[in-house]
């Protein structure tokens, strides 16, 4: 919101300085005014270095021809930061052109580059190779905050594979700003494997629980499985609509 006000005043104030710009003969040889002062006339990036400025292009709302807007501004910045992930910093500057009309300039300071190799800390029941092929986050790369949590989540879905339902992952970063570079370490928290203790079946008045628990594969002692249980929720409605239940529901606990 602090930003947004700022970028208010700064088009009001701006305005004042195009007004009174415009009154004066135009100083560039063999140029012509642009009839609205506020219209945008260019706009720029400054700071790039690995980030491709065409993509930026693509995000941005603000176009060529259009009337300066604030409030565009204000949400090209949230989109470049949101979309791309890749920025620590980003700041607009709205300059008067030297025909009329307005230069925009996005003033943007790139994450820091993933120096060396991402560490992994903590993991034991599965091996570091493993862990590093569910991480999208590469050295050499520009650290990306995005990547950072989805890594974090595919490290998670690894171990729910293994019945690890109580595992946690945490990324942490060691920042060199002079260098602008950073270290990455996923800190790993196994937990316990979760086994199955007891399988309760309500509300089956016209079937056996036994005869239920025949059609799915989930089983007392063995380790969880989301993905087989939902499986058997599939089984279990199923075999009830086959034999006349349409209107059955499973409810899981």
């Amino acid at each position: 919101m602090e930003m947004q006000k700022t970028a208010i005043v700064f088009i009001l104030l701006l305005f004042v300085g195009v007004f009174s710009y415009s009154q004066e003969p135009s100083k560039v040889k063999g140029s012509q005014k642009v009839d609205n002062p506020l219209s945008v006339q260019k706009i720029s990036f400054k700071g790039l270095s690995k980030v491709p400025e065409d993509m930026l292009r693509s995000i941005v709302q603000t176009r060529i021809g259009q009337e300066i807007d604030p409030d565009r501004l204000s949400k090209d910045i949230k989109n470049l930061y949101k979309d791309t992930g890749l920025f620590s910093d980003i700041m607009v500057d709205v300059e008067t052109a030297e025909d009329g009309g307005l230069n925009v300039i996005f003033n943007v300071k790139e994450s820091p580059k993933i120096e060396g190799q991402i560490n992994i800390i903590g993991n034991e029941k599965i091996k570091f190779g493993k862990i590093k092929e569910a991480i999208t986050l590469k050295p050499g790369e520009i650290y990306n905050q995005r990547l950072s949590w989805r890594s974090e989540q595919s490290i998670l879905q690894l171990y729910k594979e293994k019945g690890y339902y109580l595992a946690s992952v945490k990324a942490y970063t060691d920042l060199n700003p002079e260098a602008n570079i950073v270290s990455v370490t996923f800190e790993v928290n196994e937990g316990e494997r979760i086994k199955i203790q007891e399988i309760n079946l309500y509300g089956n008045e016209g079937v056996s629980s036994e005869k239920l628990r025949k059609k799915i594969k989930t089983r007392v002692g063995k380790r969880f499985d989301e993905a087989i249980f939902e499986e058997d929720l599939t089984r279990l409605l199923t075999f009830y609509q086959d034999n006349g239940y349409a209107q059955s529901k499973l409810v899981k606990h």
